[in-house]
């Protein structure tokens, strides 16, 4: 099965003795904004990409990510996102495998 380079996200923490968690907003659009998908990550800063989005290597995707932090209250911070999108697409397979004498 094609694969999907392995790689971290991370980021700094917040500062507030009040966070939780943070959320992982995500779109396949050209932006993402607070209306985009997410999953609550709660509280680590950093996730392994693909795998935390379940994202399917055949898929020609370019997913804009952004990140936010949540408070005890449920309240959420300011998001910050990537500057360019995350690629999904794994490449296309070699063809025409031949063993010769």
């Amino acid at each position: 099965m094609a694969g999907i380079r392995r790689c971290k996200l991370r980021w700094k923490p917040s500062d507030s003795d009040q966070v939780i968690g943070y959320r992982l907003y995500w779109s396949t659009g050209k932006t993402v904004s607070y209306n985009s998908n997410f999953l609550e990550l709660g509280n680590v800063t950093e996730v392994y990409l693909p795998e935390v989005l379940k994202l399917n290597p055949r898929s020609d995707l370019h997913i804009m990510l952004g990140i936010t932090a949540v408070d005890i209250a449920g309240n959420e911070s300011d998001m910050i996102t990537l500057s360019r999108p995350y690629h999904t697409m794994a490449p296309r397979a070699p063809e025409a495998l031949l063993l010769s004498n």
